[in-house]
């Protein structure tokens, strides 16, 4: 069963679905994203750039979720919003959720080849450079 993620934010409650959602948004007031989820069952989350310009670049990596509580497990990659190089044609940033056959012991970059098998949901949404993204690279640095 795969299903697609929703997103959930502080301003304004915009959701993500299957056509996209606004990039500023998850950006600024990220809360937390939702999917169907099976009972005692633990997931791991991928957000990545597959448009980077040498290789995916990965935006986000969260490990040993129950259910859909991301704040309460634990961050292998820091959430980093989109980013586009200015000059760049549009980037997509994909939302990845696997289903982990157990729980996650190593706080090692997992790559999602890596006994994870198939995503169990979804979603994405298209970037391009505009004067946001250097606000957001200037919070990045301080």
């Amino acid at each position: 069963m795969f299903s697609h993620i929703q997103v959930v934010s502080s301003g304004g409650g915009r959701k993500m679905d299957s056509s996209g959602i606004i990039p500023d948004v998850i950006d600024t007031s990220l809360e937390g994203l939702v999917w169907d989820v099976e009972d005692n069952a633990l997931y791991t989350l991928f957000m990545v750039d597959p448009d980077s310009i040498n290789r995916e670049f990965l935006r986000w990596q969260v490990i040993n979720i129950a259910g859909n509580k991301i704040a309460e497990d634990q961050t292998i990659a820091e959430y980093r919003g989109s980013g586009p190089p200015e000059g760049s044609f549009l980037h997509r940033y994909v939302f990845l959720v696997f289903k982990q056959p157990g729980k996650i012991q190593s706080r090692v970059r997992t790559k999602t080849r890596d006994n994870l098998g198939e995503p169990f949901a979804g979603n994405f949404y298209h970037a391009q450079y505009d004067e946001y993204v250097r606000i957001l690279k200037s919070q990045m640095i301080n």
